[in-house]
């Protein structure tokens, strides 16, 4: 099956509960929120930034996102 918008709302957060990892790609603010430590600050940021492109990696990201914590990488998938 195809997807042009990327998972549902439901299959992310049965991933989240799986993985207790987000999708720095797909998942809102209110979604990144419940990942320990990513508060509503970088989530909006995280989402803001994302406008310009997917996330690649850790590295990516961290350079969109000015200040994010070395101790949120693990928290994230792409």
């Amino acid at each position: 099956m195809e997807r042009h918008f990327g998972p549902t709302m439901v299959e992310r957060a049965f991933h989240l509960l799986e993985h207790r990892k987000v999708n720095a790609n797909y998942f809102d603010v209110c979604e990144l929120q419940q990942a320990n430590g990513i508060g509503d600050k970088y989530a909006t940021y995280i989402v803001d930034e994302r406008k310009n492109g997917p996330y690649k990696n850790w590295n990516d990201l961290k350079s969109r996102v000015s200040k994010i914590s070395k101790n949120l990488e693990d928290r994230f998938e792409y």
